[in-house]
């Protein structure tokens, strides 16, 4: 087995979260919740204790969460679903088509930006690109003039996430969902990369909608959720079928799942702050030891470009309070393809990423990375993504600096 520094794409089940679950798939609870018997009670009443230690953890309650198969799905429930809910409630008010306006921006993942595409160009919907600095950081001034130029006579969407999951930039949620609130728009995040990693007290955000997953925090995949705010508007359903979750997302409910995502999340809770900080020692750790390696070859500063092209540079924030806990995002200027990169790093021991490990395979130039430097387009299709988790151990990061530099050179 390498070291594993690939953490943002997937993380291993904890031990403690397979126990948990293991009732469920194999022994006295795993029958269908909605069953009237014994074992269905069982698996019922499973179901409804994860769901409360869910909202405990995140300090809102049961049943503003609703339960889908992961990231994606509540992606596009929260961007589907309350577009046809909000375009609904303004054609009743206004007695006509009233497409609306959906702001994002351009590093989303594509589980955003591709609904997102779909919104503006099958059902009319206005979609605007928030402008980022070189930090991946969203522009406020800007988006505050996109949500007072919208119109006044139809429903405002915005989609922005908390923890870009290449780049590793953090956004201000309380700034953005107070602009929202301002423009009576509804503010939706994605927070597959930080829940569980950071605080998200959802009682005192400004948020209406958030998507999380189980497999990023050490919990089994296929398994996610959409919080939805008690005041707003619930989501138009996807798909249809039985009453499940009053008919929001029907399907039987996959109660293992639930259980080991409320269990990965409780660990999570208990360790959150000794772990972040542990991650934000060895992001710096991994940034001093790339300096080491590389001297004035290594480029920190994303504002300016060196006068002699550097040979690695830093992607998004260079203070790693300001970034996801364990994220660091390369780019390098040898003309070696990412795919060979990696393929010479896993051979030699190191399993890491280039970015998204979301397109069947595929290595193509960082979207991310292209929105936030348009004109260096081999910044954006030569990088490596390294991401830590509670494996994760100096010496791991020592070995990796040697076999990257090895490569390059």
């Amino acid at each position: 087995m390498g070291i594993y520094l690939d953490h943002a794409a997937t993380t291993p089940m904890a031990p403690e979260v397979l126990a948990a679950m293991t009732p469920y798939l194999t022994q006295d609870a795993f029958a269908n919740p909605n069953s009237l018997h014994s074992s269905g009670v069982r698996a019922k009443q499973g179901l409804i204790e994860a769901q409360k230690t869910v909202a405990e953890c995140l300090n809102t309650t049961p049943e503003t969460l609703i339960w889908t198969s992961g990231g994606t799905e509540s992606n596009n429930l929260a961007l589907f679903g309350v577009a046809e809910t909000l375009a609904t409630a303004f054609q009743r008010e206004c007695a006509a088509e009233t497409p609306g306006t959906l702001i994002t921006s351009p590093t989303e993942h594509s589980a955003v930006l591709a609904p997102a595409k779909v919104l503006s160009q099958q059902y009319g919907w206005a979609l605007h690109y928030v402008k980022l600095d070189s930090e991946g950081l969203i522009n406020l001034d800007h988006l505050a003039q996109l949500l007072a130029n919208a119109p006044e006579n139809a429903p405002i969407l915005v989609s922005l996430m908390h923890g870009n999951n290449e780049a590793g930039t953090l956004q201000p949620l309380a700034a953005i969902g107070e602009l929202c609130r301002r423009y009576r728009a509804k503010f939706h995040t994605d927070a597959v990369q930080t829940l569980g990693k950071l605080p998200l007290d959802l009682s005192t955000l400004q948020i209406d909608y958030l998507s999380g997953s189980g497999h990023k925090l050490y919990g089994p995949k296929g398994i996610g959720l959409l919080w939805v705010h008690p005041e707003a508007p619930k989501p138009s359903p996807l798909l249809f079928g039985g009453d499940q979750q009053g008919g929001l997302r029907p399907g039987t409910i996959n109660v293992a799942g639930c259980v080991g995502f409320a269990q990965a999340l409780t660990l999570y809770r208990q360790t959150m702050q000794a772990e972040t900080n542990r991650l934000q020692s060895l992001q710096q750790y991994l940034l001093d030891a790339l300096s080491n390696a590389f001297g004035a070859g290594f480029n920190l500063n994303m504002h300016t470009e060196q006068a002699q092209t550097p040979a690695i540079w830093l992607n998004g924030p260079a203070d790693v309070r300001a970034r996801i806990p364990g994220n660091i995002h390369l780019s390098y200027s040898k003309p070696l393809a990412a795919e060979a990169l990696l393929l010479r790093l896993d051979l030699a021991g190191f399993y890491v990423s280039s970015g998204s490990a979301c397109h069947s395979g595929r290595i193509e130039p960082s979207h991310v990375i292209r929105a936030m430097f348009p004109d260096n387009l081999a910044r954006a299709a030569q990088t490596v993504r390294i991401t830590m988790g509670r494996s994760t151990t100096a010496a791991d990061l020592d070995a990796f600096v040697q076999a990257f530099k090895q490569i390059l050179d």
